[in-house]
């Protein structure tokens, strides 16, 4: 992401996951739609914030039906996510699939392939996103950022040192994690899928350049 012209994007239908805002400092860049499948109990003190935060942008989000509310106070997670945001009328709300939990290295309960037009949860939330913009329209997907490579020194993992605020390195598990996604991604997709990314570790798709493609 560090690496990448994002400028180039203006104009053009984009995707930002997560933490993205992050990078906004960096760029005049802003994704025209932004997506949250997953929730990170490292984050719990600004989670809410951050989710407002886009909705505040102005641009459509799509978000898990629970940063809507949050986790009643009689529920386990409910420390890590006691409440949500609320109605918004720029939010999709979506659940999350029966497959969310399954993992890569479970061969005997794991995804195989997406579920559209439900969208399918797995893994990754990449995936997830691919698959609402597909449902949206997209006839060719492009990807920037999707660079993998954890298990690098804690806080070089992301475009950001405080992306992630997990106190433990993430792992060659959380690589592979991914990796499924884009495996199953690139076996379901009923649109072709292109690697826009400067350098990293996925070769599952076809390289572009995206000073090439838009």
């Amino acid at each position: 992401m560090n690496y990448t012209n994002l400028e180039l994007l203006n104009g053009h239908v984009s995707w930002g996951l997560n933490r993205i805002h992050l990078h906004y400092p960096n760029t005049s860049w802003r994704p025209t739609k932004y997506f949250k499948s997953d929730h990170n109990p490292h984050l719990k003190d600004v989670y809410n914030s951050e989710n407002l935060f886009h909705v505040e942008q102005g641009y459509d989000c799509y978000f898990w039906e629970k940063f809507r509310t949050g986790y009643p106070k009689e529920h386990p997670l409910s420390e890590w996510m006691p409440e949500g945001i609320g109605e918004h009328d720029n939010v999709t709300w979506f659940p999350r699939c029966e497959h969310h939990y399954y993992h890569h290295d479970n061969f005997h309960k794991k995804a195989e392939s997406w579920h559209l037009p439900a969208v399918c949860t797995a893994f990754s939330g990449i995936s997830a996103a691919m698959q609402f913009a597909i449902l949206e329209g997209a006839t060719e997907i492009y990807l920037v950022g999707c660079d993998l490579g954890y298990g690098r020194p804690k806080g070089h993992d992301h475009f950001d040192e405080g992306y992630s605020k997990n106190p433990k390195q993430l792992s060659e598990w959380d690589t592979n994690e991914v990796m499924e996604a884009h495996r199953v991604a690139r076996m379901s997709s009923p649109v072709p899928i292109y690697n826009a990314t400067v350098g990293g570790e996925l070769e599952i798709y076809e390289r572009v350049r995206l000073e090439d493609v838009v």
